[in-house]
């Protein structure tokens, strides 16, 4: 009302509590849409001060984020880290913040290339402050390392991770590397985790952090994936995707959804499958999540191979291995070259799979 008549001092006020509540109830572009009023009316306003605009722009970032929408994001942080100035510490909290969007949208090199910048700006301060958000910054670069399956260095990290979040009591940090090192534990092959994973739910919880609950659900619905437990494996993805769509992030619950594809195929259920896998990749795409995005569509050319299209699993995991190479994806790309193989079996292009697999175990996928 008062945007459409032009009060900006009204504008200014209501359509921040308006977002606040819009954000509160997890409608997240309708809260983007009401926080952008309010900073259009501040620049008529001289009394509104650069720290109110910086607090109301990582409002938007946030909830911009959580729509899905990461350009729009990494503008609005943008703006908050001109902002920012001098002051090391709210600058260093928001380069976490660009990390974060970035690592979700599988930019992992730029996400990484924030946390540094990140990093420099505290390096000669011993606050508790600045050794909280030292730990903070650490743990997306541990987040981030277990996308890119780089076990080695995250059961190191994440080991680490945990005593200096204990240490200053950064709970959110502690979540993080007691996820982390299940994850790390079940890639190597351990199928007895879990137990630290549910305790970072439950820290998640508890601090009001339920943006990435959804994660740990997933996790564990991976992990009773890979011990056989098929109902459980279900009932932890239902959880996840359920925890993404009760904060409006449909991103996330469509990231749940290619996890859960995965075990539908496994399981013969490939109608339901098919039906999931467009609607989240869709999603995905339209979001940014492109990595993810193109392993729902590798799961979508394991569906074709099941139903005996050899012809459609043979483009379809062609297509992702092109993409997941441009993304830097390897691992991807080697699993979209098998799926390929199989489907030139099935096809009987005997000479094509040979040639296909000698490439993949002489020089893995380049």
């Amino acid at each position: 009302h008062y945007w459409r008549g032009g009060d900006d001092a009204k504008t200014w006020v209501f359509s921040r509590m308006a977002g606040d509540r819009a954000a509160r109830a997890y409608a997240n572009v309708d809260a983007a849409v009401l926080y952008e009023r309010a900073l259009d009316a501040a620049k008529k306003l001289p009394d509104v001060t650069d720290e109110q605009r910086l607090d109301l722009l990582r409002l938007l970032a946030q909830v911009r984020e959580h729509a899905g929408l990461y350009d729009k994001a990494l503008d609005a942080l943008r703006a908050a880290l001109a902002l920012a100035r001098d002051d090391a510490l709210n600058a260093a909290s928001i380069l976490r913040h660009r990390a974060q969007v970035r690592q979700r949208a599988g930019s992992y090199t730029a996400a990484l290339s924030e946390l540094r910048r990140a990093e420099k700006l505290l390096a000669a301060d011993s606050g508790l402050e600045a050794r909280r958000t030292k730990v903070r910054l650490e743990s997306v670069r541990v987040s981030i390392r277990i996308e890119q399956e780089r076990l080695a260095e995250v059961g190191r990290l994440a080991g680490r991770l945990q005593d200096e979040a204990r240490e200053v009591e950064d709970f959110e940090s502690l979540a993080q590397a007691l996820a982390m090192l299940d994850a790390v534990d079940s890639q190597r092959g351990d199928l007895d985790v879990g137990a630290r994973t549910l305790e970072a739910i439950d820290l998640m919880r508890g601090t009001g952090n339920l943006h990435r609950v959804f994660i740990g659900y997933m996790n564990l619905g991976v992990y009773r994936f890979l011990s056989g437990q098929w109902d459980e494996a279900i009932e932890y993805y239902r959880k996840g995707q359920e925890a993404a769509t009760s904060v409006g992030d449909t991103a996330g619950a469509a990231v749940v959804t290619t996890n859960l594809a995965e075990l539908l195929i496994y399981l013969g259920r490939l109608d339901e499958a098919d039906e999931a896998l467009a609607e989240a990749v869709r999603v995905l795409r339209v979001s940014g999540v492109l990595g993810y995005a193109v392993y729902g569509e590798l799961q979508r050319a394991r569906a074709a191979l099941a139903r005996g299209d050899a012809a459609g699993a043979v483009a379809l995991a062609e297509a992702v291995e092109q993409e997941s190479l441009g993304q830097g994806q390897r691992e991807t790309a080697v699993e979209a070259s098998l799926v390929r193989e199989q489907a030139l079996t099935q096809q009987g292009s005997a000479a094509d799979s040979l040639e296909l697999l000698a490439r993949i175990n002489g020089e893995g996928v380049e």
